[in-house]
């Protein structure tokens, strides 16, 4: 009622009212004042759409960024063509890996372009070994047990404390040791990503048994 009450008041004064010496038209100030408030309520309307449209267009975004950040895209495996490293045979890596380097105990696989060429360091890196494996304390440790191509073997994603930003994954072999696989978040490989790649290694008798 006061944006009505203000309307009138103006139209009164406005000079498109009656002459003074005449007698004021109740019924047109007030069509007069009716019409400006529409207008003006329509006008605050449009205002107030434009607004949210425009805090849409900023909130859908990130909602759909999520919360966490961005989420891991799965790097695909490919066929491995190049020569054998010693102690492994590899059927697929990482595509846009290479394998860095290797010896009796160890298989190391990173990024083409990962700065750190030290096949000695692990970090976001893809490691190849084996390892004894204390299946009386897996559980604990945050280890699951699964079946991998038929074998006993169990898997990581991760989580835990002393497995932090890497999924591992272990096969038990016919030798009773224990193919050791660990993968960095970093690769965003699923439980069946990182077996596909486990059951791809041949161990062979050139390889050294390291201790876990």
């Amino acid at each position: 009622m006061n944006d009505l009450k203000d309307l009138l008041e103006r139209a009164l004064a406005d000079g498109h009212g009656p002459a003074r010496d005449a007698r004021a038209d109740a019924a047109g100030d007030l069509a007069r004042g009716q019409r400006l408030l529409r207008r003006r309520t329509r006008h605050r309307v449009l205002a107030a759409s434009a607004a949210a449209a425009v805090a849409v267009a900023i909130v859908v975004p990130i909602a759909l960024g999520g919360s966490g950040g961005p989420a891991h895209v799965q790097v695909k495996l490919v066929a491995y063509a190049g020569a054998q490293p010693p102690g492994y045979v590899v059927k697929e890596i990482p595509a846009g890996w290479v394998i860095q380097g290797s010896n009796s105990y160890n298989l190391v696989i990173a990024p083409a372009a990962d700065p750190d060429k030290s096949p000695d360091s692990f970090l976001g890196k893809l490691l190849v070994t084996q390892e004894e494996f204390d299946t009386a304390g897996a559980a604990s440790n945050g280890w699951v047990a699964i079946t991998a191509g038929g074998h006993a073997a169990y898997y990581s994603d991760g989580r835990s404390a002393g497995m932090a930003q890497t999924a591992g994954l272990v096969i038990r072999q016919p030798s009773g040791q224990w193919l050791l696989v660990q993968a960095p978040t970093s690769l965003g490989w699923s439980q069946q990503a990182i077996t596909q790649f486990a059951l791809g290694v041949t161990i062979l008798a050139t390889a050294t048994p390291g201790r876990g």
